[in-house]
């Protein structure tokens, strides 16, 4: 879990100001502990410094006043959380300036990106599943990004992003051969990282037929031309 917390500071700690994680920043998480200790975001939170506050209850007037009250500046949740804590701020009218938030767990579609954009949330995508520890890829700006549409900006949020640093994401196809890029080409997402788990839970055979120290995903994907 720390050399994983260190790979996933040195990946946020490149990204952009209004993406990454700077020392000023407030962290807040709103995904439970226990769901792979809060996506181990909280372990690099403390190697970077920061602020970090711990609401409780998830309910949605409290992490609401948390936000406001705290001046939380970056956190995470699943899309459920997002859409209630969207429908309490529009109740109040409050505007959310610029906060951080990756959104994991399951897909973050295009209008509720649209809606968070619009509250004046800078929301990003993060994917990954327990057994890799558990952050693999995440949404990516850089600074010398070219112009892009509100529709192609939106697009980009959406998707699952480009692996972290330390993880090797491939899609292999019959054979176990990497497929091209294209939506055409679609095949088995592979990982390969220094903290994988070596199986999954009292699942042996999920990981039958896997190729070397490659960990499948058991989920189809493909790359995008950029």
């Amino acid at each position: 879990m720390v050399l994983h917390s260190l790979a996933e500071a040195a990946t946020l700690g490149m990204l952009p100001n209004k993406q990454g994680v700077s020392y000023g920043d407030v962290y807040m998480p709103m995904t439970p502990m226990f769901h792979v200790h809060a996506w181990g975001f909280p372990f690099t939170a403390t190697m970077v410094g920061l602020k970090q506050v711990y609401p409780g209850r998830y309910a949605p007037d409290s992490l609401l006043d948390l936000i406001l009250n705290e001046k939380v500046s970056i956190t995470h949740c699943v899309p459920t959380i997002l859409q209630m804590v969207l429908k309490e701020a529009q109740d109040r009218d409050a505007s959310f300036n610029g906060l951080k938030m990756i959104i994991g767990g399951s897909r973050l579609t295009e209008g509720l990106a649209k809606t968070a954009m619009a509250q004046g949330i800078e929301v990003y995508t993060g994917y990954g599943m327990s057994e890799t520890a558990p952050l693999i890829s995440l949404t990516e700006f850089s600074l010398n990004e070219p112009e892009m549409t509100e529709d192609e900006d939106i697009a980009r949020r959406c998707m699952t992003g480009k692996p972290v640093l330390m993880v090797d994401a491939q899609v292999w196809g019959e054979g176990n051969k990497p497929v091209g890029k294209g939506q055409e080409n679609t095949g088995e997402l592979v990982l390969r990282a220094p903290w994988l788990t070596q199986s999954y839970f009292k699942n042996d055979d999920a990981g039958k037929g896997a190729v070397g120290e490659w960990l499948y995903a058991h989920s189809r994907h493909r790359l995008h031309t950029s």
